[in-house]
């Protein structure tokens, strides 16, 4: 067989190269879609579901990648229609796009065996997510376990996340991405801790107006906590008297025990004996929200059961952890579905 020319070699490697699976996957969504007596555009873009420019831009981006071979021809003043060799592609694109599919089946099923790599706060580790890991038959890492992810109400965590450096993250219901799925584990709620708590001390609510004159120790803006504690004290025409900012919860708790103001801290970040009174805004609504366990849309069948198993055990386990409390933990039935608050 005679040797290949130097351009059919770089033809080839052109080709492999350029072609993407999205290139390939809008080009058959628009064979199936196509009407012989419709123009390709706009009539199969809005039986594809997809815009007629995007259609368009994708067929270019594929017919340069073909070389010669040429996908579309005009039909009209804007319009464009199949040719006879798309056409006749077809049958070849369906074999490569079931190569794609099994190939991808194969890697997933691949990765869908390996350790799951979660991150969390170390308050809720050490609440009720810890229990969880050690109590689960499946094979977990602990990817990262730092309160530097309630900056920003827990972007980081979420970035992470879809850069792939973690499985899971048990962060704010608030954030959130097109990419991502949450399954609430756990609600919150912001607690005001007045000097140390007595043996069964009762823990009635504080209403936010009874703080105005209050020296406040709080999280530093930016976090979901004290977004939530400023917008509820806007909310009455007042303003909250910060006299320290900490992103670290004991810190804000010993400093309180030395007089220098209130604590304001989430519920979740206090150990069940140590819960304080609840926060409440304009008319007497708790000033709460919910952490998710969050994974990625995209990953295989086989390892979102895993983690839909895990989340389930968290939110079991955050259930346990603060049985009997309304004030935190507690998610039942349909809670923090439609939830848009976090903590941090």
């Amino acid at each position: 067989m005679p040797d290949e020319t130097a351009s059919e070699r770089r033809g080839s490697d052109h080709l492999a190269l350029g072609l993407t699976a999205r290139q390939l996957e809008v080009f058959a969504a628009v064979l199936a879609a196509s009407d012989a007596k419709d123009p390709l555009l706009p009539g199969a873009a809005e039986r594809v579901g997809v815009k007629a420019g995007t259609i368009s831009q994708t067929l270019r981006l594929l017919e340069r990648n073909l070389g010669d071979v040429k996908l579309t021809e005009t039909a009209g003043r804007r319009s464009l229609r199949l040719t006879a060799a798309a056409t006749e592609l077809a049958p070849s694109l369906a074999e490569l796009l079931e190569m794609m599919s099994r190939f991808t089946s194969a890697a997933g099923r691949i990765g869908s065996t390996r350790s799951l790599r979660v991150s969390c706060y170390p308050a809720h580790l050490i609440a009720f997510v810890g229990r969880a890991l050690t109590e689960s038959d499946d094979d977990i890492v602990l990817a990262g376990v730092t309160d530097d992810h309630r900056a920003g109400s827990g972007e980081k965590a979420l970035v992470d996340l879809i850069a792939g450096r973690t499985d899971m993250a048990i962060a704010p219901t608030s954030q959130g991405s097109n990419l991502l799925e949450p399954v609430a584990v756990s609600r919150w709620h912001l607690a005001a801790c007045h000097g140390p708590r007595l043996p069964n001390e009762p823990m009635e609510p504080t209403p936010i107006t009874n703080l105005v004159r209050d020296s406040i120790l709080a999280s530093p803006e930016g976090y979901r906590s004290r977004s939530m504690l400023d917008a509820a004290f806007t909310v009455v025409g007042l303003h909250a008297n910060v006299v320290l900012e900490s992103p670290n919860v004991p810190v804000l708790l010993y400093m309180g025990t030395l007089d220098w103001g209130v604590p304001i801290v989430p519920c979740d970040a206090l150990p069940i004996s140590e819960q304080r009174s609840m926060i409440t805004g304009k008319g007497g609504a708790p000033i709460e929200g919910y952490y998710s366990a969050w994974y990625r849309k995209t990953d295989p069948p086989e390892l979102v059961q895993r983690l839909l198993a895990l989340a389930e055990a968290i939110a079991e386990s955050a259930r346990d952890a603060f049985d009997g409390h309304r004030l935190c933990g507690m998610v039942g039935d349909g809670d923090g579905a439609d939830d848009t608050s976090g903590a941090g």
